[in-house]
This record gives C-alpha cells, structure tokens and sequence, in this order.
C-alpha cells in the first residue's frame, strides 16, 4: 500500500500540480492507478478484518506467501488483467 501511495501522492499528483501535465499524460504513466489503490486498500482492510477475527495466523501466512514468492504476485497481476 505504501508504494501505491507513494506513486499516487508524489508522483502522479506531482506530476499534475508542479509539472501541469495533463490527466491523459498522467493516466498513460500510470494507467489505471486510482482503482489499483481501492483495490488494494480493499483488500488489505479485508486481510486486516479477517485476522482480527481469527486467531489461526492464516493472514500471516498469506503475507508470507506473497512476500516471498513475487511469482504469485505476477500469477495474480496476469490473472486480472
């Protein structure tokens, strides 16, 4: 969440207010950001929910799963677009 965030904040807003580029430019750079972070935010809340709602450590091992192995994350990426 926090890279998403940062390329949100930093860079496309940045890019919009200091650079005046137009929103055309700014969604071709980085198409399709603003439901990349709903999406992730949504999902994140929903891991979140779960563990705290359960005590049986599987949203920790889904977070270890994804951080260690960046071929499901591509897997997953593949698979929605």
């Amino acid at each position: 969440m926090t890279n998403l965030k940062i390329m949100q904040r930093v860079f496309a807003q940045g890019m919009r207010n200091e650079c005046q580029l137009p929103d055309s430019a700014i969604n071709r750079i980085f198409p399709e950001l603003e439901e990349l972070v709903e999406l992730h935010q949504a999902f994140l809340s929903d891991l979140q929910d779960r563990q705290a709602r359960n005590s049986d450590n599987s949203v920790d091992m889904i977070g270890k799963l994804y951080s260690a192995d960046q071929s499901v994350i591509l897997m997953v990426c593949d698979w929605t677009a």
